[in-house]
């Protein structure tokens, strides 16, 4: 995961807010149910049961630029495959957070931070050489079921044997009792996640890149009016421009 403030603010001044009453799009914003996932650092339930997170500390300060009310407790923490559905389904949803992919782009509207997150396959580092040698096809790999990484072997026409699970939790759990062979995954969130398990991360190792070009974003229903993405967009920008997004970043990565 790398942050890549010059591009980013290029991306976003191509993107400005015309004929947008703010007042329309704040009404629409306060009125979402925001839905997430336990995915962190981006997003996830702390030792205390709170939901926190870069992407949730982002949303707060978003609305709380736009002073427009949200109430963290309402936020859902919901299964990835749900909350897929959820979103492609029902405009009344928002959620986070969601890696870019063409399919994903035609489905949804996407709002990125400037965060790019690295999929790769990843092994056991000490089955690492033994792996490495293997054909990539003639692996066991695990995913969470609708993530970026079950997404992306598909898209790259990988053959291996998929063994599908709901959460990363369980994903973790099958390679380090050595049912699979492999997980493919977000890197940052595998280690995260490695770590919360009590394993050292440094013993995961990845051993094919399946993307290091994509960013991780807010979604919307493809039905939203664009001056909201518009608004939602800018308001990243200025938190961006300012500073802020880097100290969240720093609060979790410390990097």
């Amino acid at each position: 995961m790398r942050f890549y403030p010059i591009f980013f603010l290029l991306l976003l001044i191509s993107v400005r807010t015309f004929g947008c009453e703010q007042s329309f799009a704040k009404d629409l914003l306060a009125s979402y149910q925001w839905v997430t996932e336990d995915y962190p650092p981006y997003n996830y339930i702390d030792e205390e049961g709170n939901l926190t997170g870069i992407f949730t500390d982002v949303l707060i300060k978003v609305y709380a630029e736009l002073n427009v009310t949200l109430d963290k407790e309402n936020i859902a923490i919901i299964p990835w495959a749900r909350l897929y559905r959820t979103l492609e389904n029902d405009d009344k949803y928002a959620g986070y957070s969601m890696v870019n992919t063409p399919e994903r782009e035609l489905k949804f509207k996407l709002v990125p931070l400037p965060i790019i997150t690295k999929t790769s396959i990843m092994v056991i580092s000490d089955l690492q050489e033994r792996l490495a040698a293997v054909n990539i096809n003639d692996l066991i790999i695990a995913v969470v079921r609708k993530d970026i990484g079950h997404q992306l072997l598909k898209e790259k026409n990988i053959k291996a044997k998929q063994v599908e699970t709901t959460s990363a939790f369980s994903m973790l759990k099958m390679l380090t009792h050595k049912r699979v062979d492999a997980i493919a995954y977000a890197e940052d969130v595998a280690y995260f996640q490695y770590n919360k398990l009590g394993l050292n991360k440094n013993s995961l190792v990845p051993i094919y890149i399946l993307d290091d070009k994509a960013f991780s974003n807010y979604i919307f229903h493809r039905n939203t009016p664009q001056c909201i993405i518009d608004l939602f967009t800018e308001t990243i920008e200025k938190l961006h421009q300012r500073g802020e997004l880097v100290s969240v970043w720093k609060k979790y990565l410390n990097k």
